[in-house]
């Protein structure tokens, strides 16, 4: 299962679209408004929606839904093992 982070701000209706898009496709993001962190403020200021999947950056602004099926499928284990490849890990 991937862990995803949406961070928002009140009022921002891309931010709420970004939530459906996630929620319609298995996720279930914890939701971090901004303003409640200068850092967080500092950081995406009115870049919201921000997306993290698996702790990586992947959106800003609105959340591309083929994209986010790309990253969110189930892997086949080819998949897997080219990745363990590419990686190192076999040989």
């Amino acid at each position: 299962m991937h862990t995803a982070t949406l961070y928002t701000r009140a009022g921002c209706h891309l931010c709420d679209e970004a939530l459906a898009v996630l929620t319609r496709h298995g996720l279930r993001p914890e939701v971090v408004d901004i303003d409640r962190d200068p850092d967080l403020i500092a950081r995406y200021g009115d870049s919201v929606p921000v997306v993290l999947i698996d702790g990586r950056l992947r959106f800003r602004g609105r959340v591309d839904e083929r994209l986010l099926r790309r990253l969110v499928r189930p892997r086949s284990l080819w998949d897997r093992v080219i990745n363990l490849f590419r990686r190192g890990r076999l040989r």
